[in-house]
């Protein structure tokens, strides 16, 4: 292990190029960047993100934990996939990935979960799971959560799933639009507020909500109308 000093930056983060284990029972909290460019998948105790400065994750290979939390107010930023075992705890700041890029992305693992995700706590970017049927996942964007369930017909080998506070015709993150004057003829306005981006491969059934800041009183005033489209 070393504290390696980021050129440029008055940061420092903790490198591994070797083999890194948390046993069972044990316990490590990051205060600062890590770069994993080693073995950081044999976890089987805590691994917690602490602190006011803003954490970065990054490094050649993923990094896998059982148990993970997040306290870090100014977030955790993923350059990288992390994958959770077991429990993900989410009791303050954001998990940030590329919104542009679902190739990377916080992923559950099988049976793997989260608890205490909120608008303060949540997914900023893409959530995905692996060997998973259903799943509720812990989304969110400009400081609300917005999540997402997913009921599927099969187990997902993975999918990935993420909340835009935007218009998805002119979406910014990315250079895809999603044109909503482009539709059947019987539906009518398609919200231009927000959106949920769902990648996967097994028939599945979604579930998403709508809150003041959704302005669906600009579609409509009958909430019985309102359906999802895609």
């Amino acid at each position: 292990l070393l504290l390696l000093g980021l050129i440029s930056q008055a940061q420092t983060g903790l490198y591994n190029s070797g083999n890194l284990q948390v046993h069972e029972g044990g316990q490590i909290g990051f205060h600062t960047n890590l770069i994993n460019d080693g073995v950081f998948d044999q976890n089987a105790g805590l691994v917690g993100f602490y602190g006011t400065s803003a954490i970065t994750i990054s490094g050649a290979f993923m990094s896998v934990f059982y148990d993970t939390e997040i306290a870090n107010e100014r977030g955790v930023t993923l350059q990288t996939p992390v994958s959770v075992v077991n429990n993900a705890n989410f009791v303050v700041g954001n998990v940030i990935t590329p919104r542009d890029l679902s190739a990377t992305y916080f992923n559950f693992l099988k049976d793997a979960f989260d608890v205490g995700a909120s608008d303060g706590s949540y997914v900023e970017g893409y959530a995905a799971i692996t060997e998973q049927k259903n799943f509720t996942f812990p989304v969110g964007d400009d400081g609300q959560l917005r999540p997402l369930i997913l009921n599927s017909t099969a187990v997902n080998p993975m999918a990935k799933c993420a909340y835009f506070f935007d218009n998805p015709s002119h979406p910014i993150p990315f250079p895809e639009n999603f044109n909503t004057n482009i539709k059947v003829r019987d539906i009518g306005p398609v919200s231009e507020t927000e959106f949920w981006r769902l990648e996967g491969s097994v028939t599945s059934t979604v579930t998403i909500s709508w809150n003041e800041r959704s302005n669906l009183s600009a579609l409509t005033d009958d909430p019985n109308s309102i359906i999802v489209v895609g």
